[in-house]
């Protein structure tokens, strides 16, 4: 059971990949306003228009992880302070201007400019909610100052004036949405996603990051004109703000895909099962377990036998590179006679198939014993009587009589 179980606390990890997300924005592009002939009806009136183009550039740096073997674990770690929010825009002004005095009437533009907005702001990838929203934001405030003064004579004795303070207040923002990688979507800081196992070997996705940008920008004009008479003096005609929203909007946009590619093992195992058939008690015969990797990423892992079989393993390890074979030796040793049967147990690296079983069956036999060969007789006693022929004891007559003279010799 410690063979099963032991591989589930290893972790395997593919080689992190560099990973950069990137995005280009118009924000400010093409956006126009005109305030119209302001004030209406008089007899000296301005018109302010506007147009602004450029927009805001963000670049986000991190790495992509991928581990197993529970799943098919992958995150995207973000590289602390590398986000950067740039912001580059061009506002565009032009001031028209007529008047009608006395039935002389005259409309001209006066006054043109081109103004350049830049700002910078850095932030923590990925910007992803936690919680609340994460937000960089880049704002360029700008003070009331004074656009232009303008005056100019109509006829003799009469000269007509225009001053223009303004202010203008620009603000740009991004947060986070999502990183889609295939069919899997991060939403939030810190959240993992479970990729499919794939069947070529490599993890191969496009990882799309969609970010929200806001966009605002606020015009205030101030103009003060009137008309100038050396008799009279000066009569101011107005003087008042003209607001003027030229941007307020926001945008959700996806990145360009950036690919995502992790390398994987695929453990191929070359030997179905090891059938010894018959070995002699105290006997060894072996078995060559095949296993071949034909992942890009080296395939490591453990091997072990599980059963009471008296089966052995050599080596208890796995490892094969790229496109490599990796032996294994199965023993069978019995010291019983009879049939044996026990599993190969081995647990990879490839996250397709984390375990193989491999059936180990053998017979144990010895040769039998021959028992001594013992031979036993009996002795049977006959009950019945016989008469001696007259031949049977011819022998004895010289016998006795040669016995006879060696007794008288003694006396």
């Amino acid at each position: 059971m410690f063979l099963l179980l032991a591989p589930l606390a290893l972790a395997y990890e593919s080689p992190p990949e560099e990973v950069v997300f990137s995005d280009l924005t118009d924000l400010y592009d093409g956006a126009t306003s005109s305030t119209g002939w302001v004030p209406s009806g008089s007899p000296i009136a301005i018109r302010i228009q506007n147009t602004s183009a450029g927009g805001a550039y963000v670049e986000m740096e991190g790495e992509s992880w991928l581990q197993w073997p529970d799943a098919l674990t992958h995150s995207y770690v973000p590289d602390a302070g590398s986000g950067i929010f740039l912001l580059d825009t061009e506002l565009g002004l032009a001031v028209d201007l007529k008047f009608d005095i006395a039935g002389y009437a005259l409309e001209q533009n006066i006054y043109e400019s081109l103004d350049i907005y830049e700002g910078e702001a850095f932030f923590d990838p990925w910007l992803l909610p936690n919680g609340d929203p994460q937000v960089a934001e880049i704002a360029v405030p700008g003070a009331d100052q004074s656009l232009f003064e303008f005056s100019q004579a109509v006829f003799a004795g009469v000269e007509v004036y225009v001053n223009v303070n303004w202010r203008s207040d620009l603000n740009a923002s991004f947060t986070g949405i999502q990183i889609q990688t295939g069919e899997s979507i991060i939403d939030a800081e810190g959240v993992t996603e479970m990729l499919e196992v794939p069947s070529n070997g490599a993890v191969d996705e496009l990882a799309v990051f969609t970010g929200e940008y806001g966009a605002n920008m606020d015009l205030v004009f101030v103009p003060s004109f009137g008309v100038c008479i050396p008799i009279i003096g000066c009569t101011e005609v107005g003087a008042f703000d003209i607001p003027v929203p030229v941007v307020d909007t926001s945008v959700l946009k996806d990145f360009d895909a950036a690919n995502i590619y992790h390398p994987l093992p695929v453990a191929v195992i070359l030997t179905e099962s090891c059938d010894f058939g018959e070995v002699e008690v105290g006997q060894i015969a072996t078995c060559e377990v095949k296993v071949a990797n034909w992942g890009e990423m080296e395939l490591e892992g453990s091997a072990g036998v599980q059963g009471a079989g008296e089966f052995t393993v050599f080596p208890g390890e796995i490892f094969a590179r790229e496109d490599v074979e990796d032996g294994l030796t199965v023993t069978f040793s019995p010291t019983v006679a009879g049939e044996q049967a026990s599993v190969l147990i081995l647990n990879t690296s490839d996250p397709a198939a984390l375990a193989y079983e491999i059936e180990l069956i053998g017979v144990g036999w010895e040769e039998e014993e021959e028992p001594p060969t013992t031979i036993t007789s009996e002795v049977g006693v006959c009950g019945c009587s016989s008469q001696t022929s007259p031949k049977s004891l011819a022998w004895f007559a010289p016998l006795a009589g040669l016995l006879l003279m060696m007794r008288r010799r003694r006396d």
